[in-house]
């Protein structure tokens, strides 16, 4: 499972992308996949974009098949997505990079790749995110990037916007070179979401300065969202309460199998289950895969069983990836079946 957005993913997409929901889509793909032996895969039966269509529409609601399936070709054109055949999965290349630093005696001169990464928020995943326009949706991600930076690890901090600064990243986010457009564009996004930001501005001007100086300064940080994190525990487990709100019924029927079995499973567990069985096309092979799972997890409480889990992702990864595999065989059999039948009828 991924909780985190890798930045030169980010980058990527903001400077190259104008796709209204590639964000919204990425962010979808990054949450729902499984981190194995480091790298990061969604895992589907085949190569077809259209299932992981279907997977991404539980997390980006009210947007149209085809809206996110051009989405979907563009990160692939990016090379962010790719597919990876001997996993039989899509993979979010080079996503690892993420978790790494640049190491100051390793030969590798490409530091670019070593960006650090942005946490996934659970705003990312409401209507009020989903209908940002696309350049406010940019804003948004730069401005959680920086409150995930080493320079800026606190939502308290206040975050300085000088439009005027030479080569302004503000500027180049906006994808704008007109101060004006700039100014209202910021202005108008921190007055329509003063729910996530306190504007201090005004604690931040230039005494005695121009006007026109100051006007293109801002001051903001995130206290609000803070505080309402705070007030309605949404921090806490909010990786699980996103995968399980998108998953309703995988979720019920974890739930009732393992009170059924007699054992209590943790969010996270729940979590993984849930990410590995939700790809899955058919119920019946949910239901196998939860069943499997948890019957082997209480063999092991009860020290029935002989080898003990040293991964549940990478251990969920297997049976799926064997489900997928049966599922590919049934529909070439199904084809050879109707080719034949077709081929006889013709023939008659």
């Amino acid at each position: 499972m991924a909780t985190k957005l890798y930045n030169k993913h980010l980058t990527d997409i903001m400077e190259n992308s104008k796709n209204y929901y590639i964000l919204d889509t990425y962010i979808a793909l990054a949450h729902m996949s499984m981190q194995i032996d480091d790298k990061f895969y969604i895992q589907t039966y085949s190569d077809s974009i259209s299932n992981l269509v279907g997977l991404v529409k539980r997390y980006v609601k009210d947007v149209s098949y085809g809206a996110i399936r051009n989405a979907i070709i563009e990160l692939m054109e990016l090379n962010i997505l790719i597919y990876n055949t001997h996993m039989d999965s899509f993979l979010l290349n080079e996503m690892e990079n993420m978790l790494k630093k640049k190491n100051k005696f390793s030969s590798d001169s490409d530091t670019s790749k070593y960006v650090g990464y942005t946490h996934i928020q659970d705003l990312f995943f409401t209507i009020k995110f989903n209908k940002l326009k696309y350049r406010e949706k940019r804003l948004l991600i730069y401005i959680f990037q920086l409150a995930d930076s080493n320079a800026n690890k606190n939502y308290g901090v206040n975050n300085v916007c000088n439009l005027l600064k030479s080569n302004s990243s503000w500027m180049n986010i906006l994808k704008t070179k007109c101060l004006y457009y700039a100014r209202d564009t910021i202005r108008n996004f921190l007055e329509n979401n003063s729910d996530l930001f306190e504007d201090t501005s005004d604690n931040f001007k230039i005494e005695f300065a121009p006007k026109h100086i100051n006007q293109f300064r801002f001051s903001f940080n995130l206290n609000p969202l803070k505080d309402k994190i705070n007030k309605d525990g949404l921090e806490n487990d909010k990786d699980a309460n996103i995968v399980i709100n998108n998953n309703q019924s995988e979720y019920s029927y974890i739930v009732s199998r393992s009170l059924f079995v007699g054992i209590e499973l943790s969010k996270t567990q729940i979590m993984h289950i849930i990410r590995a069985a939700s790809p899955l096309p058919i119920w019946s092979y949910k239901v196998e895969l939860i069943n499997a799972i948890i019957n082997k997890l209480k063999a092991s409480e009860e020290g029935l069983s002989g080898d003990s889990i040293s991964s549940l992702p990478a251990y969920l990864f297997g049976i799926t990836r064997r489900l997928m595999q049966e599922h590919k065989k049934y529909l070439e059999i199904k084809e050879k079946i109707i080719d034949d039948f077709n081929a006889v009828a013709l023939e008659s």
